[in-house]
């Protein structure tokens, strides 16, 4: 059957061991099909099936510490995402591109699961946050298992970390030579950390550390340069010529880059008050950013900013001559859908943002109307919270030009998709399928 597997229908297919052996084999893809709702039903069904689905499990145990006893769990769970680079359990939709589970002393892992079966991996703000939390890891292990506490050593737990640092707590300095870490992927450090000077003789960084994830907090130094080896997406707060000439030598192996919302400065008039100017911060001058040249990001296939009037005014010209460029997000339209014409078109994901002042009628059917002329397979829409969600009208008028809008292409044979995302969405990571 093309449709999803169900938990009954699964539990049928497990009644002779022929049927076990096949779904040992069948269970990765499983794991990625099923809805996580479903997916902890087929878990409760019986042992084996628990067990074969908790071996497919890509799941990363994300150490939380010094986090405000006011913060929610959803807040737990976003801070998760964040550090890990996954989407949080159990709000992802599957497991497919992992999952991220918060975790803090005292707090219990999901018992539907099979924790000794389980390939788990572990994330944290730093080295020491990781071991500190093994003894307390320890014991929640051996609560959600029938037999003991597992055997884990300091450097078996390392052996496990994936992602180091958070946004709120980037690394201030590299990784100690000596300690090895083998499945290190993702990495929040400080310029500090990242960066060293491009005169120096060796690099600050572990020799033979290569970090896929890249995130740096803060501007790179003038005459620095990044020198870590193997970055695939890398993460910069903003554009400053500084920091795109340290991490220079890197753009043309990227595949994905983010770019932290900022505010793009222009440069200030000389009779200018420094404390009344936007961007100033005492007597420096603003922040100025730079264009990026795109024929230094010829591989780059995924771009996550914030672009809006000013920022499109520097960045648009050079989104629009990426040449391998496949998702793009976040536009956020304000008053007036005219901005959607300066998206490019053909792309597999395209994430738009009708901010909560333009989010009214004839916003939100403009962004409709440019949609057929995008050619974008996946077209995600997400509307302010305020003056939208609210207001039934609206609602019910959005819903009815998306119905019009997919019939007229289905019409034409285009593959057209508009969908619904939480305010503000950002474009999907590569890791993952667009949804």
């Amino acid at each position: 059957s093309a449709s999803a597997p169900t938990a009954f229908g699964l539990r049928r297919a497990i009644s002779s061991q022929h049927a076990m052996s096949w779904f040992d084999i069948a269970a990765p893809r499983f794991v990625s099909a099923l809805h996580t709702r479903d997916l902890q039903h087929c878990a409760l069904a019986c042992h084996s099936l628990r067990l074969a689905l908790s071996c497919a499990l890509d799941v990363v145990v994300v150490v939380l510490e010094l986090v405000p006893s006011s913060s929610s769990w959803l807040g737990l769970c976003s801070l998760a995402a964040d550090i890990a680079g996954r989407e949080a359990y159990p709000f992802a939709d599957c497991n497919c591109g992992g999952w991220a589970l918060p975790w803090q002393p005292g707090l219990p892992l999901p018992l539907c699961f099979d924790w000794s079966a389980c390939a788990w991996r572990v994330a944290g703000s730093s080295i020491g946050s990781v071991l500190a939390a093994v003894p307390q890891l320890q014991a929640s292990l051996a609560r959600a298992r029938d037999s003991g506490a597992p055997n884990e050593e300091p450097l078996q737990i390392l052996d496990r970390v994936v992602a180091l640092g958070s946004p709120r707590a980037p690394l201030t300095v590299p990784p100690p030579p000596d300690v090895r870490l083998p499945r290190l992927r993702r990495v929040w450090a400080s310029a500090a950390a990242a960066a060293t000077e491009a005169a120096a003789a060796s690099s600050g960084w572990p020799e033979g550390l290569s970090v896929a994830e890249l995130l740096i907090q803060g501007d790179l130094p003038a005459g620095s340069r990044v020198a870590i080896p193997g970055v695939r997406l890398l993460g910069l707060d903003g554009t400053v010529p500084e920091s795109l000439a340290a991490v220079d030598h890197l753009a043309p192996g990227l595949l994905e880059l983010d770019i932290s919302p900022t505010e793009f400065d222009g440069v200030a008039d000389d009779d200018s008050d420094p404390d009344l100017g936007p961007g100033w911060h005492g007597d420096e001058p603003p922040r100025m950013h730079v264009a990026p040249d795109p024929a230094r990001f010829v591989g780059l296939q995924r771009l996550q900013a914030s672009f809006d009037g000013q920022s499109l005014v520097i960045l648009g010209a050079f989104v629009r001559h990426l040449p391998a460029l496949r998702r793009l997000g976040t536009l956020h339209v304000c008053g007036t859908a005219a901005v959607m014409a300066w998206l490019p078109s053909g792309l597999e994901e395209c994430v738009v943002a009708v901010d909560a002042p333009a989010c009214d009628d004839a916003c939100v059917q403009g962004v409709l109307a440019q949609t057929p002329r995008l050619q974008a397979q996946r077209l995600h829409v997400c509307l302010a919270e305020e003056g939208c969600w609210s207001d039934a009208a609206l609602w019910q008028s959005f819903c009815t030009a998306r119905t019009a809008l997919l019939q007229g292409s289905e019409s034409q044979g285009l593959p057209l998709r508009v969908s619904i995302k939480d305010f503000p969405a950002e474009s999907t990571p590569l890791c993952r399928p667009v949804p």
